[in-house]
Order: structure tokens, then sequence, then C-alpha cells
């Protein structure tokens, strides 16, 4: 919690650039529930047949896929 005792805030951010072989591409999503529910949002999309290269972590916030 940072109120008027707070002297130091530490903030980061971390990117990669990196190169896939099949590259994602932008497009639209409306999320059915959750705090974006019904909300236009850009999402990444690809599309493969090679379904073994595609996990679901279950997070505290729910699942999340990895590729």
């Amino acid at each position: 919690m940072i109120d008027e005792d707070t002297e130091f805030v530490l903030a980061a951010a971390q990117t990669v650039r990196t190169r896939w072989v099949q590259p994602f591409h932008e497009t639209e999503m409306v999320p059915d529930s959750g705090p974006w529910q019904g909300r236009f949002l850009l999402g990444l999309c690809r599309i493969t047949a090679l379904l073994d290269r595609v996990t679901v972590a279950m997070t505290p916030d729910g699942p999340l896929t990895a590729l």
C-alpha cells in the first residue's frame, strides 16, 4: 500500500523481441466474462495444426495458454 510514508517505489517493465516460425496476427476479441467482459479488445491469434506445442498453465487468475 502506497501512502504519505512511502519513500520509494520501484517499477519495472520488460520486453522481448523474437521471430516466430509462423507469426501471430492482430484480431479483435470480446471476452464473455471477467472484468473486460463485453469490451472490444485487441488480441493476438495464430492457427496451427501442431497441437503438441500448446500447453495450458493453471494460474491464480485462471488458465494461461502457452505456445
